[in-house]
């Protein structure tokens, strides 16, 4: 199979990560009718300070759901160290509806999600893209 290659976009390389980053965790606590679903999600950051790679550990989930929840975070860091802007992935993940969905404890401005993949990416979206709108929890300016 022959493909054109006139109507692919061109690969970039992968960049690579340094052996000794910086990161970040945040603890999550998603609430719903069956209990509570604490959520860990760490960021890993080139020295520049973009994030590089994504982890998110869901508990009380079964198998399926956490190798889904860690496949979905390898392939969006693997797009991060090709060059893919993670707000194009927050644009498009905020929304995903799954379970366990409902009140987020443990975030100033996150207070409910629709899933683990909703709170990933509206995380991420508030914290590392300036997209404060995902937010639930709109601060004043100080004048």
């Amino acid at each position: 199979m022959t493909t054109d290659s006139t109507n692919q976009p061109e690969p970039t390389a992968r960049r690579e990560l340094p052996t000794r980053r910086e990161n970040v965790t945040h603890k999550l606590t998603i609430v719903d009718h069956r209990g509570r679903h604490s959520m860990h999600l760490t960021v890993g950051f080139y020295e520049s300070g973009a994030p590089a790679e994504i982890f998110a550990i869901l508990n009380k989930t079964g198998s399926k759901e956490r190798a889904f929840l860690d496949s979905m975070a390898r392939a969006v860091s693997l797009g991060l160290q090709h060059g893919v802007p993670l707000d194009s992935y927050v644009e498009m993940f905020v929304g995903t509806q799954g379970t366990p969905a409902g009140t987020v404890a443990g975030h100033p401005t996150i207070k409910r999600c629709q899933g683990p993949i909703d709170l990933l990416f509206r995380w991420l979206g508030v914290e590392f893209c300036g997209m404060k709108e995902l937010g639930h929890v709109h601060h004043a300016a100080a004048s």
